[in-house]
Formats: C-alpha cells, structure tokens, sequence
C-alpha cells in the first residue's frame, strides 16, 4: 500500500513513521501481530498493520510462516528471537 500519508500521519499515532507505509506485513505476520495483540487480524487498525522497518517486517513473516507450518514460536510464553529462527536472511 503506497500513498500519501498525513498530516495527521496515522503512523505517527502508533510511534512509527510515514515510511512505515511502505512496509505491509505479509498475512503470515499479521498473524502473528494480531495474536501478540489478543485480537483477530480484522481487528487490527491500519497502522498497526504496518512494519516500523524492513528488520521487523522480515521477522514477522518469518514467525508466522514457522508458526503455520506447526513450529512452537511462542515456547515459554516468549517469542522466538530472529537469532532462533535462523537469522533473517529469506
């Protein structure tokens, strides 16, 4: 989704930047994003389903294609950390 964002910039509400714009997450990481949130992906406002940066947009995807395919990302309450997950080269 990209556009013209602002003013008032609804990324700014959240703590992110316009450029956040840029960076939808994938379904794979609303997933996850929705879950840590305790709603349903319909739920999530429009910001908040957007990557603060490219770092976290990767690591959401990664998480939630792990979680789909039946991996334990969340062991002891805690997500898995980039690192656990192999890095985050695709």
């Amino acid at each position: 989704m990209i556009g013209t964002y602002g003013p008032p910039c609804p990324f700014r509400a959240v703590g992110k930047t316009w450029k956040a714009g840029l960076l939808p997450y994938s379904p794979e990481g609303l997933s996850v994003i929705a879950q840590h949130n305790g709603v349903t992906v319909d739920k999530l406002s429009m910001p908040n389903r957007h990557a603060s940066n490219p770092y976290m947009q990767t690591w959401m995807h990664r998480l939630g294609v792990a979680q789909a395919a039946g991996v334990d990302v969340r062991p002891h309450g805690r997500w898995l950390t980039p690192e656990q997950l192999g890095g985050l080269a695709a």
